[in-house]
């Protein structure tokens, strides 16, 4: 592959192994880049930060001379997967070199410095014989795993996916390896296996067998391949591959290489890949010109935000307990009028409302949620309940309208197995019921009070005379096996209170242990003999029924929802996120938390980079029920006042309103004195227009849906009245105040922006490195030198990035929004220094006093349980947790600091030592100016 030094080698691959809902990084990769025809355009971002943000695009023409790309050629060895949505990636590696390995995979996680132990998953390093790790290795770290006795070879010791290969060229890899495990012989060789659309391996190329002699301190052996990638190749694995072995052994493999070569190079390691867009190629438009004799497929691609537009979220509660892969959940919210109840999870049929032999008694469909006290209700979902009035008991004879459940092929719970798990939620009017009153039953065909019988109640008690004998109105649970009671449970209080309530029942696979949730409060009973009954045939809500004797009875007066059934025992974890659901439906969520919740929702397989937010407490999430994922998004977006939006490598990134207020300083300037380190840039637009201004804010709170209101009359006077309106969801009246004065304060008055600005880095290649850095967010300074005119100085934050490549010509256009221009106070990081030095293996330090010395004691700023980091930004960098410091008086000079671990590096006198910063940090003092609170300080929120 012959390299340019002044362009970047560019990969763009697809994964046609891969869908939507594979897991990332996607293994397989095939490259695309030699069928593409006159480059390409990508656009990512939102035109001001205003502005919702759009899904990424990418276009480009591919060659299909050879219909491969054709989605209905059958002779495509990209059939049947040339379908939408097949993900893609374009990015660009600087400096070029020749590895098509990233610079973590080629160096073991030397390149970012990675620390040994688990190996993140972006270095998709596999094994056929465990899970390697990373290790120190003869020169930083090397992949290490200990391979067992007598395994069978020609498998993966070591193995790296994820890099893109291309049909029908020659592909070269090299490692180096070791064996470290003394009195031990093991062969060994590098492999290339070539996958196809299935991920099937088609063939293999190995290279010579080499021997690694064990000793701790072996040297490292080398090892090579080269073969042609298959026509049919969609993808390949690169291994060190066990041939032999003595005994049990542990290897290292440091150093690889791969490469489009005939044979091996020179060891290199390989630039930064950069990534312009990775996501899903949506379309694949067929095209024939030139009469007819060439053909070429013009595809769309987006990012993961045009995935999540089309997709509708259900109500928060049966999105959690859809998660949790019920057999069945019958919620109950069915319509007005219906003869049946349908099933959530599809899996079975609906089930018929039945009416008794003896007549009809009361049920009905699509009634609204009601309690006696606010706290009664349940928020995770405001569809409609089924009442039941089934209240003229006649013995064992009884007129009752119920639902059947056994009619839909539920004939009580699973026996035996991994366990049972059933949920369901009531209401029950206020007072003692008038008869013991059943919300559910299972049962043998016949009751037999002396023979053998098996039922499971769960029931409302009436009386201490009743059935049950239990608290009059309690809630009961009971378990018949052979005519005994196994189980006999009542709740200490009556839940006859017109409110709702949540019940969970679970039992063991032995049946020996039994669990009754109620309203999140567990209760556990451990039977002398199994609670699983056998035997069970009926299945019913809101009546008791024995078919083989014609009785029904016990009917059930009062609110019925959420009736579902698991085959496992769900964790306490589990049931207790789902009353929290259920209940309250998530209130109190940061807004990090949230996002990160709808983000599980949608089934979001990637990864993300996630701040925990300033809001700190949400109201119920309720508001994402029928909403897309996006505009779910974009709301907790809204309320934290922070930005979200799809990195350029696939990761679905919130940051909070801090985040921005944190980026002090700007990481490029954008200038014409390149001399200084500017940035040279070409076309640039300022825009200054009042389409953003705004002089009057209206900021309403979602749950309560009070307005609170800021007003400017001096900016509307000068120009004119502008309203801006946004509702948030915070469960913070006092916030939502301080967000209509802080977007008041922000947009009372025009401000510039920057349209467009043009960065041209082929025809400047030094400014590769710097353009390949920049993503959204990031913060720049934009300098205008007019002639006889004052310079004009814009820092802003790009909101819009716009890639056009062509052969041999790359620029990015760029669309940037004003920072704000205010200093807003924010709290300082602690910081010190050493007072001495302190050797590795220590565990304690001496610091210098801290500024408030003067007044306050060392204690009082640094209490047990902080983190403190020494060195930040450094390689010996390491955060411990304070144990214990010592005694000060006012006007201390130093103090000592143990913490709960030792150093793992020897720090010099003067080494700084500082709280914990946030990610992206290593400047302690970043925010030393910004600490100091006056008369003229500004507060943001």
């Amino acid at each position: 592959m012959a390299l340019r030094t002044d362009w970047p080698v560019v990969d763009t691959a697809i994964s046609f192994t891969s869908t939507v809902g594979s897991a990332t990084p996607y293994t397989y990769w095939v490259s695309v880049l030699p069928r593409t025809v006159a480059g390409g355009q990508t656009r990512r971002g939102r035109q001001y930060e205003l502005d919702a943000v759009q899904a990424g695009e990418m276009q480009l023409t591919l060659d299909n001379t050879d219909g491969a790309l054709s989605p209905v050629n059958t002779a495509s060895p990209f059939y049947p997967n040339v379908t939408p949505y097949r993900p893609i990636r374009q990015r660009m590696q600087w400096p070029p070199t020749q590895q098509l390995l990233t610079a973590d995979q080629a160096t073991a996680g030397d390149a970012s410095a990675l620390p040994t132990g688990a190996i993140p998953s972006s270095l998709q390093a596999l094994s056929a014989y465990g899970t390697p790790t990373l290790a120190a290795g003869p020169v930083g770290n090397a992949y290490q795993l200990a391979v067992p006795g007598s395994s069978t070879v020609n498998q993966s010791i070591v193995a790296l996916a994820g890099w893109s290969v291309t049909p029908g060229k020659v592909h070269a890899v090299q490692a180096m390896a070791r064996n470290i495990t003394a009195s031990t012989s093991a062969q060994v060789l590098a492999e290339l296996a070539w996958v196809d659309v299935n991920g099937a391996i088609i063939s293999r190329e190995q290279g010579t067998p080499v021997t690694l002699p064990g000793s701790a301190g072996s040297s490292l052996v080398q090892v090579t391949a080269t073969g042609t990638a298959p026509a049919t190749a969609c993808g390949a694995l690169v291994s060190v591959t066990l041939v032999s072995q003595t005994a049990a052994f542990t290897v290292q493999v440091d150093k690889w290489q791969v490469e489009q070569a005939a044979a091996p190079s020179t060891w290199t390691q390989p630039g930064t890949w950069r990534s312009l867009l990775s996501g899903y190629v949506e379309r694949w438009p067929l095209q024939w010109g030139e009469a007819g004799l060439y053909t070429s497929v013009q595809i769309t691609c987006v990012d993961q935000f045009a995935l999540w537009s089309p997709q509708k979220l259900r109500d928060p509660f049966y999105l959690d307990v859809l998660a949790t892969g019920p057999d069945w959940f019958y919620p109950l919210d069915d319509p007005a009028n219906v003869t049946t109840v349908a099933d959530l999870t599809g899996k079975r049929l609906a089930a018929p409302i039945t009416v008794s032999r003896y007549g009809p008694g009361g049920l009905t469909t699509g009634n609204s949620v009601q309690a006696t006290t606010a706290a009664g209700l349940f928020k995770g979902t405001t569809a409609s309940v089924a009442s039941f009035n089934n209240t003229t008991p006649s013995g064992s004879f009884q007129a009752a309208t119920y639902v059947q459940l056994d009619a839909a092929g539920i004939h009580g719970p699973p026996i035996g197995g991994a366990g049972w798990t059933r949920i369901f939620a009531f209401r029950a009017p206020v007072g003692v019921p008038a008869h013991d009153s059943a919300m559910w039953m299972a049962g043998q065909p016949t009751f037999d009070e002396a023979g053998s019988n098996a039922q499971v109640f769960g029931t409302l008690s009436a009386s201490t005379a009743g059935i049950f004998g239990f608290t009059p109105g309690a809630f009961a649970v009971e378990f018949i096996n052979n005519s005994t009671a196994v189980v006999n449970w009542a709740s200490p209080n009556s839940v006859c209170d017109g409110n709702w309530h949540l019940a969970v029942i679970t039992v063991s696979g032995n049946g020996l242990t039994v669990k009754i949730t109620l309203d999140g409060v567990t209760s556990t009973v451990s039977p002398a003999s199994s609670a699983t009954p056998t035997g069970l045939v009926t299945d019913t809500l809101g009546v008791v029924i024995f078919p083989g004797q014609d009785q029904i009875y016990n009917g059930y007066v009062g609110d019925l929802a959420h009736v579902g059934q698991w085959s496992s025992v769900l964790t306490s974890t589990q049931i207790g996120n789902l009353y929290t659901s259920w209940r309250s439906c998530w209130a109190g969520d940061s807004t990090g938390t949230r996002y990160a919740r709808i983000l599980a929702w949608a089934g979001f397989p990637g990864t993300s980079a996630i701040d925990t937010g300033a809001t700190a407490s949400m109201g119920p999430a309720s508001d994402v029920s029928g909403q897309d994922v996006l505009t779910s998004l974009a709301a907790v977006v809204t309320t934290e006042n922070g930005n979200h939006y799809v990195r350029a490598d696939g990761a679905a990134v919130f940051e909070s309103r801090i985040t921005r207020y944190n980026r002090l300083t700007p990481s490029f300037i954008l200038g014409e004195s390149t001399a200084t380190g500017e940035l040279p840039y070409e076309d640039l637009a300022f825009d200054f227009d009042p389409t953003r201004l705004s002089n009057d804010v209206e900021v309403t709170q979602s749950a309560s849906t009070q307005t609170f209101r800021a007003t400017d009359a001096a900016s509307a006077t000068t120009y004119g009245s502008k309203s801006l309106s946004r509702t948030i969801n915070t469960s913070s009246a006092l916030e939502c105040v301080d967000a209509a004065n802080y977007l008041l304060a922000r947009y009372k008055a025009p401000d510039l922006r920057v349209q467009k600005l043009r960065l041209h880095p082929s025809a400047r290649p030094a400014m590769w490195p710097s353009v390949l850095q920049l993503e959204i967010g990031s913060r720049v300074r934009v300098m205008r030198r007019p002639p006889g005119q004052p310079a004009i100085q814009f820092n802003g934050f790009i909101e819009s990035m716009a890639w056009t490549l062509s052969p041999g010509d790359a620029y990015l256009d760029l669309e940037i929004s004003p920072a704000d221009l205010a200093l807003y106070w924010l709290n300082a990081a602690l910081h010190t220094t050493l007072s001495t030095g302190a050797s590795a293996g220590a565990s304690s330090v001496t610091v210098t006093a801290l500024p408030d010395s003067a007044t306050n004691p060392f204690k009082a700023s640094v209490p047990a349980g902080l983190q403190l980091t020494l060195e930040p930004g450094t390689v010996r960098a390491e955060t411990l947790t304070v144990s214990t410091v010592s005694a000060t008086s006012p006007g201390y000079t130093t103090c000592t600091v143990t913490f709960t671990s030792t150093l793992g590096f020897t720090h010099a006198s003067g080494s700084v030592v500082c709280e914990a910063l946030p990610a992206g940090f290593t400047d302690a003092t970043t925010w030393d100016a910004n600490a100091l609170l006056g008369s003229t300080t500004t507060l943001a929120y």
